[in-house]
């Protein structure tokens, strides 16, 4: 990086972080790591739809701006957990959509995400795209629940605001 482009970034990633974030979460420490190098970074997309909605631009357009002060973005959509359901809080369980379905919704966010990020550059910094199906897709059931489910309690989950309110509303319940 350039001495112009770097004491440029150092003035406007501070600046345009402080001015546009409204995360409590994101300090001085964090900003100090944008000074010091490159830092990858991701921000995810729920494939339930082909396309995406406005709240995504705002997402879209930071990781376009790390991109651009020479950290690399990584843009992750979600085929895994589409397919199995993320209601994030929601009083109701998501539609389960079916592979083809979710193909589909994944191609048609990769398209919008294209023309905000060019996943074809070859810099270091290029931004990746991502689909967590493609990892996510060999592992099996026992696998799962050997390694990660019993690391999660059931008093765990039972403490959490958005289980709490799925078993004792009156919408559909909670499935496993």
């Amino acid at each position: 990086m350039s001495k112009a482009r770097q004491k440029f970034t150092m003035f406007a990633v501070p600046s345009m972080l402080v001015f546009r974030t409204r995360s409590s979460s994101f300090g001085s420490k964090e900003i100090m790591q944008l000074l010091k190098e490159m830092t990858t970074t991701y921000i995810g997309f729920d494939p339930t739809s082909d396309s995406l909605h406005i709240g995504s631009l705002v997402p879209i357009i930071l990781l376009v701006h790390l991109k651009n002060f020479g950290h690399k973005p990584i843009a992750l959509v979600g085929g895994a957990t589409g397919m199995i359901g993320d209601p994030s809080g929601k009083s109701d369980e998501r539609n389960l959509l079916d592979e083809a379905t979710l193909n589909y919704n994944v191609d048609g966010i990769k398209s919008i995400l294209s023309r905000f990020l060019d996943f074809n550059d070859t810099a270091a910094n290029a931004p990746v795209l991502v689909n967590n199906y493609d990892w996510m897709k060999g592992l099996s059931f026992i696998n799962f629940a050997r390694d990660v489910g019993k690391r999660i309690t059931v008093n765990y989950m039972m403490a959490k605001d958005s289980v709490k309110k799925r078993l004792t509303g009156d919408g559909e319940g909670m499935s496993i």
